[in-house]
C-alpha cells in the first residue's frame, strides 16, 4: 500500500532514507513509487536517534520541507487520511503542515497546528476557515491518525481521528467541502513562512487518497492499527490494538471555531467530472 497506493510516504529507518549535503538534510526520501520527495526550501541539519534501533526523526527549527502531491481532504469525493508522529518543544502554535496558497489568499487551506496542548484540525466552513480542537500534550511523541471521507455531492467532509491507536483518544468532526485544493504540501510551516515554524521533531508522516472509497466507507480497522502502529515510538506510547471505533464509543464533541474571512472570492464551485 505504501509503494502502490499512498501519496507520500516518509520515514527515516537509515540514513539511505535523506539526501544531504554535509549536515543539511536536503531531501526526505518518499517510499512511495511516484517518487516525489520532500524537498527542503529551509533544509534541517538535525536527526534525532530514536531508541531500540527504531530509526531517525528529523528535528524542525524554522526548517520547511514541500512536496508537490495534493491532499484531496476537501475537494474530490472519496477516501482519506494523513498519520503523522511528532512531538513539540514549542509552546504557541505552530504548523505542522499546510497547503496555504499565498497566490491565492483568499482560499481557506487544510492545515495541522500543534502547540504544547492542543492540535488544531483546519478545514472550512461555510467557506471560511475553521479548526477542529483538540486538548493533548504534543510535547510528548504522538501519533494522530485523521481519516476522511467525501459524498459524492461533495457537500461535506466526514472526519474521525485516533491518538496514540488509544480508544480513549477518538473523534469526529466535519468540514464543508471547497471547490479548490492546491497542489503541494509543506512540511514545518506554510509555504510563504507567514505563520509560526513548528519546533520539534518529526518522526513519521503519510498521505492516502483513493476516489474509489465513497460515502461512508473507511479503512479497515487492522490495517489501520498497523499503520499507527508503524509510526509510534514505542518507548514513549503504549499502544492499543483492534479498537473498533463506533458511532457510541470515544466521542469527542467538536469545537469548531469560525474565522472571519474578507473578500471572499465569489467564483461558484466547479465540476469535477
Amino acid at each position: 500500500m505504501r509503494e502502490n497506493d499512498e501519496n507520500g510516504c516518509f520515514f527515516i529507518k537509515n540514513l539511505k532514507d535523506i539526501i544531504c549535503d554535509g549536515k543539511k538534510i536536503n531531501q526526505w526520501i518518499t517510499r512511495s513509487l511516484n517518487g516525489k520527495n520532500l524537498i527542503a526550501n529551509r533544509p534541517s541539519e538535525k536527526l534525532m536517534k530514536l531508541s531500540d534501533d527504531q530509526g531517525y526523526a528529523i528535528g524542525f527549527n524554522n526548517s520547511l520541507y514541500i512536496v508537490d502531491i495534493d491532499l484531496y481532504m476537501d475537494m474530490m469525493p472519496g477516501y482519506g487520511f494523513f498519520c503523522v508522529t511528532f512531538k513539540t518543544q514549542g509552546v504557541k502554535e505552530q504548523v505542522l503542515f499546510s497547503n496555504y496558497d499565498s497566490a491565492n489568499p483568499t482560499h481557506p487551506p487544510n492545515e495541522l497546528l500543534v502547540s504544547k496542548s492542543k492540535i488544531l484540525i483546519c478545514g472550512i466552513k461555510s467557506e471560511k476557515p475553521a479548526n477542529f480542537s483538540i486538548d493533548h500534550d504534543c510535547r510528548e511523541w504522538t501519533t494522530l491518525f485523521v481519516e476522511w471521507n467525501i459524498n459524492q455531492n461533495r457537500e461535506k467532509t466526514s472526519c474521525r481521528y485516533i491518538i496514540n491507536n488509544d480508544i480513549k483518544l477518538t473523534g469526529y468532526f466535519s468540514f464543508d467541502t471547497y471547490w479548490v485544493h492546491p497542489e503541494f504540501i509543506a512540511i514545518g510551516n506554510r509555504k510563504d513562512g507567514s505563520l509560526l515554524s513548528f519546533n520539534g521533531g518529526m518522526r513519521a508522516i503519510e498521505f492516502y487518497f483513493s476516489s474509489h472509497a465513497l460515502d461512508d466507507q473507511y479503512l479497515p480497522t487492522s490495517l489501520r492499527d498497523k499503520i499507527i502502529e508503524s509510526q509510534c515510538v514505542e518507548s514513549d506510547v503504549t499502544t492499543l490494538r483492534n479498537h473498533y471505533i463506533d458511532d457510541n464509543e470515544g466521542v469527542q464533541e467538536p469545537t469548531c471555531k469560525i474565522m472571519k474571512m474578507n473578500d471572499r472570492d465569489p467564483r461558484l464551485r466547479e465540476t469535477i467530472d
